[in-house]
């Protein structure tokens, strides 16, 4: 195929030499000859592709994710993949953990930053007012603003068994999902104890925030 396309761009060169400008077609046998082998070309171009991704998509039978990643490839819409580099102080950071941290930090500092910007703001006529005491716009404390209903084993096991096979962390979610009904009633009494005592682990306190690339210069945190 390379060699029909380089044959395909001589013909061109053929053709266009002997265009002229009181003469824009040329030579009509050298545009003939580069048009018919154009149009062969572009047929065995499309045969080749056809055969190529049904033998792809036969190697991938039975895989729906790698059978729709194909189709996505088709359809031009693969992800991009972004190299572990990004600018943080204007230093570029390859080390992935420095990278972490530099987007914890990042994300952690936004309200402070935020904070510090609107108290140096100047207010007309003065000053910046210092913050009002919470009791006098909530001068009624309710108890009882809030219900929450208590979980159950059967609640704990839906919700896992709605998990995707492909968003797990430590543990994997098939794993999880078979055990689901031997590890619910547990989970369900820890969640449970958690929410009457207001005490929660530390674990569950962590997010995992995974950043995603939009239109801007990506290697800058």
């Amino acid at each position: 195929i390379i060699a029909s396309v380089n044959t395909k761009e001589y013909y061109y060169k053929q053709w266009k030499k002997s265009t002229k400008r009181t003469d824009i077609l040329g030579d009509d046998k050298l545009y003939t000859r580069y048009k018919d082998f154009r149009r062969k070309l572009k047929h065995i171009i499309r045969s080749a592709k056809r055969l190529y991704y049904c033998k792809k998509f036969k190697s991938v039978n039975g895989n729906m994710k790698k059978t729709w990643a194909l189709i996505n490839e088709l359809r031009g819409k693969n992800k991009p993949k972004i190299k572990a580099s990004f600018f943080i102080d204007g230093d570029l950071v390859k080390n992935k953990r420095r990278i972490s941290n530099g987007f914890n930090e990042f994300f952690s500092s936004i309200a402070k930053k935020v904070n510090a910007k609107l108290n140096s703001s100047k207010f007309i006529g003065g000053s910046v007012p210092p913050p009002g005491d919470f009791k006098k716009f909530l001068p009624k404390r309710i108890m009882n603003s809030m219900f929450l209903k208590p979980c159950d084993i059967e609640e704990i096991e839906k919700t896992i068994n709605s998990f995707k096979n492909d968003k797990a962390s430590d543990i994997s979610v098939l794993i999880l999902k078979k055990c689901s009904s031997i590890i619910s009633s547990h989970l369900a009494g820890f969640i449970n104890a958690f929410m009457e005592s207001g005490n929660f682990p530390e674990l569950l306190k962590i997010a995992k925030v995974t950043p995603i690339f939009k239109k801007r210069r990506h290697p800058t945190i």
